[in-house]
């Protein structure tokens, strides 16, 4: 044995040896340790119905015997925003929701919530949020008859007494589906720029646009 193996022995030993000893330590190193067996003492002091979004999935969680830093590396973020989303500190961004839905499987109302939270201008349509009948009826019925012939003035700009009107009604349509305005872009072969125009009511789509709304509508059926 050299000299450099003995002295990291010897150091090694000294703190196991004080770790033993002393019972700060000894707590120290044996909290420390993730074992499933803690994860359900943590989970004795989760509310029964969780209220917020970061309570229900931190409850879920560690019903799954996930750790934070599982979870994290299964939609691609660290164990610490994991733990911000859970200290209900920060929401998830869009296409992490979307993941994290698909692992979790949020109840509506927390995804009310969540969406909420970080999109504040579709709060006085929180109840819409998720029920993607009445949704898709009231976008239907906006879409029908908004032909090129339809003057330009009113077109998509009416709104009926306690009803969204179609820029309301679109936001909280791909806020549903939780697509982020680049996605439903995409999914519509146009700008960006286009999908934010519209959700302001500054502009109206376009009979292509139209036509391709319709047939994603047709064919949507939500989670």
């Amino acid at each position: 044995m050299n000299i450099d193996t003995a002295a990291a022995d010897s150091r090694t030993s000294r703190v196991d040896i004080h770790a033993a000893t002393n019972p700060i330590h000894r707590f120290k190193y044996t909290t420390i340790l993730p074992t499933f067996k803690n994860h359900a003492k943590v989970l004795q002091f989760c509310p029964d119905e969780p209220q917020t979004f970061g309570q229900y999935l931190k409850k879920i969680r560690l019903g799954k015997h996930l750790f934070a830093k599982d979870l994290g590396l299964q939609i691609g973020c660290d164990k610490n925003t994991v733990w911000l989303w859970e200290r209900d500190i920060e929401i998830p961004k869009l296409t992490y929701l979307r993941a994290l839905h698909k692992i979790i499987g949020f109840p509506a109302n927390i995804l009310q919530d969540a969406i909420v939270r970080t999109h504040p201008q579709v709060a006085s349509f929180k109840s819409l949020l998720f029920n993607f009948e009445i949704i898709h009826r009231r976008l239907n019925s906006a879409l029908s008859g908004k032909e090129v012939n339809d003057p330009p003035a009113r077109s998509f700009r009416r709104e009926a007494a306690g009803r969204a009107s179609f820029p309301k009604l679109f936001l909280v349509w791909r806020l549903s589906h939780l697509f982020t305005g680049r996605e439903f872009a995409k999914m519509l072969d146009c700008d960006p720029c286009s999908i934010t125009s519209w959700e302001t009511g500054e502009h109206q789509p376009q009979l292509p646009a139209i036509l391709k709304l319709r047939a994603i509508l047709a064919s949507s059926e939500g989670f």
